[in-house]
């Protein structure tokens, strides 16, 4: 990101701003599962350090993401939309959020998934650009 390379934006400023805006959200989208904020702000500053020493590690060094209840990570339970997996704790992260690891990405948390990937909605959840649609669905 330009702005982290100049050094007028950092990637923990800009995980705090998303922060701010996930919380004024959620009530309404209810897109979250888990927030590993600790977390997060630990691999922001990470990050905010790797860009001041000019030792980046890829394009998406330093930009939060969330990651779908689906995909194993180390840091946060699994429970893939079903109540049969609620609160199940993995040791590893699943390939795909290894290597967003790897490339520097912050993990933020765990957003809602339909139930074990299939096609039942995620009942009550909206999408934050349109309340038509829900999380997890395919529908734009």
């Amino acid at each position: 990101m330009p702005r982290f390379q100049d050094g007028t934006d950092t990637p923990r400023a800009y995980l705090e701003r998303c922060l701010e805006v996930i919380a004024a959200r959620e009530p309404v989208v209810r897109a979250c599962v888990t927030l590993n904020e600790a977390g997060a702000r630990e691999a922001a500053d990470a990050a905010t350090a790797r860009y001041k020493a000019g030792r980046v590690l890829s394009t998406i060094d330093g930009m939060p993401i969330g990651i779908k209840d689906i995909l194993q990570t180390k840091d946060m339970p699994t429970g893939q939309g079903t109540p049969r997996f609620k609160g199940v704790q993995t040791t590893t992260d699943s390939a795909s959020v290894l290597a967003l690891r790897q490339a520097g990405a912050v993990i933020l948390g765990k957003t809602v998934t339909t139930e074990l990937g299939t096609a039942t909605s995620c009942a009550g959840r909206w999408r934050t650009w349109s309340s038509v649609s829900r999380p997890g669905s395919a529908t734009a």
